[in-house]
């Protein structure tokens, strides 16, 4: 009788064992992903993100936490599911620009035992087709921007800023709607709204036959400049004569002696001579509705070549969330400035 109670025991004891084992091994997760060309990889989903390595072509990843255009990105050989054991972000779209995903992990054993109980259990009867995943094809139409232009979050011109379209440059757009357009990278294949930059007014953007302009080609995010140095200079308003005015970004900063007062933003014109009034007062409109971030006070300072980057501004502007000019001043002493 002792004999068979320690048999039974210590079957229990290599069962429970074995299951412990299976419970234990690492469930599949995310997708691999075999890269096809160089792609950076962000300390944060952001494209002015510190970028801190680079995939190689040929290279193996494991990506999962897909969000707003951008996953997270691991060894393909990692096993734990947790978002703090990634290298980092890349963009969705500059990943499968090329790469290549390998199939679907398999499933452990025990999952597939399950499912083929459940399988057996039902019949072929209840069988629903599997999902496609969307298909690459020409979808939407190619358009360009007329000015500059920002592309937001949702259809509302409040939403969160996404990036900043230049005068001419080349966008795929479709999923028109209460007259904005979803926007897409220019070689876009997949008609998904997730894959999306974001969304544009139609009225500014035009078919590339009605752009006076030759358009440019959408260029690639550069890593973020240090603080010191002034920003890639963008082009602004353009006046009468067709000329565009593009300007450096100095820096941005906030009054910390007067917490509700407005954010201060300096930039630098690019122009060979100093602007009339009103021209100045266009210009500077124009960086405000570019550079301004969801219900920011936004003033704005601009300098004129070779003026000290801290010294005193040529104008400054202000205006009501509208746009309504609300504060418009410049100066006569810096009419010539050093160059």
């Amino acid at each position: 009788m002792r004999s068979l109670f320690a048999c039974t025991i210590a079957a229990l004891l290599v069962l429970g064992a074995a299951v412990s084992g299976l419970a234990r091994e690492p469930a599949a997760w995310g997708r691999v992903y075999t890269v096809s060309g160089k792609v950076a990889v962000r300390e944060n989903p952001a494209e002015n993100a510190v970028q801190v390595r680079v995939l190689k072509s040929g290279q193996k990843v494991r990506v999962d936490f897909e969000d707003d255009g951008w996953a997270a990105v691991f060894e393909p050989t990692e096993t734990k599911r947790s978002e703090v054991r990634a290298m980092g972000y890349v963009s969705l779209s500059e990943l499968r620009s090329g790469a290549r995903a390998e199939t679907a992990p398999r499933l452990e054993k025990s999952e597939k035992s399950e499912k083929s109980a459940k399988s057996d259990a039902s019949g072929t009867a209840g069988k629903k087709e599997p999902k496609k995943a969307p298909q690459a094809q020409a979808f939407g139409e190619l358009r360009v921007a007329d000015r500059n232009m920002a592309v937001r979050a949702g259809r509302d011109k409040d939403s969160e800023f996404r990036r900043l379209l230049r005068p001419g440059q080349r966008v795929r757009v479709d999923f028109q709607e209460d007259g904005w357009f979803a926007v897409f990278g220019p070689d876009e294949t997949v008609r998904d709204l997730s894959r999306a930059w974001g969304y544009g007014r139609d009225k500014y953007l035009v078919p590339e036959k009605d752009y006076a302009a030759e358009p440019e080609p959408a260029a690639p995010a550069a890593p973020a400049a240090p603080a010191a140095r002034e920003a890639q200079a963008k082009p602004a308003q353009k006046q009468k004569d067709g000329e565009a005015v593009a300007y450096s970004v100095l820096g941005r900063q906030a009054d910390q002696l007067r917490p509700l007062g407005p954010v201060v933003l300096r930039v630098r014109l690019d122009v060979s001579a100093p602007p009339a009034p009103e021209a100045l007062r266009k210009i500077m409109r124009e960086i405000w509705k570019a550079e301004r971030r969801k219900n920011e006070d936004l003033q704005l300072e601009a300098l004129l070549p070779g003026m000290d980057q801290g010294g005193l501004a040529y104008g400054v502007a202000r205006f009501h969330d509208d746009g309504r000019l609300k504060e418009f001043w410049w100066r006569d002493v810096v009419l010539r400035a050093k160059r």
